[in-house]
């Protein structure tokens, strides 16, 4: 699996949990003015949403990786054991080579501010 092999190697590894930060960091319905016609990004985010059955809020993974890795004092980040998965799909902590450092939390608000003043100085 791909994943172990990163889990296994010795680099530094910041994780951004899909389900707990990152999926808290969204954007709603009335921000479709803010990315509209905001640059390439903008338009696409626009299409991107738009093509979704419920539209919006729209959780945005990618942009809370990101944001981790521009301005770390937004977030908040434990270490934990690095898993080695099993061939069953889980995976075992017992077993754990090193730790890696997980984002528990993310200040949404100065993420998102900051995005959509990176798309202001585009469109």
């Amino acid at each position: 699996m791909a994943a172990q092999i990163i889990f296994d190697s010795d680099i530094d590894l910041t994780l951004v949990p899909v389900c707990g930060p990152a999926c808290r960091l969204k954007i709603y319905y009335h921000d479709k003015r803010r990315i509209k016609g905001k640059g390439e990004i903008g338009d696409y985010l626009w299409r991107l949403f738009m093509m979704r059955r419920f539209g919006f809020p729209k959780p945005v993974y990618d942009v809370a990786a990101i944001a981790v890795l521009k301005s770390p004092e937004w977030c908040i980040r434990d270490t934990a054991p690095r898993p080695v998965f099993l061939k069953n799909g889980r995976y075992d902590h017992a077993h754990a080579k090193g730790l890696v450092t997980v984002v528990t939390s993310i200040n949404t608000e100065k993420i998102r501010e900051d995005l959509f003043r990176l798309m202001d100085s585009l469109g």
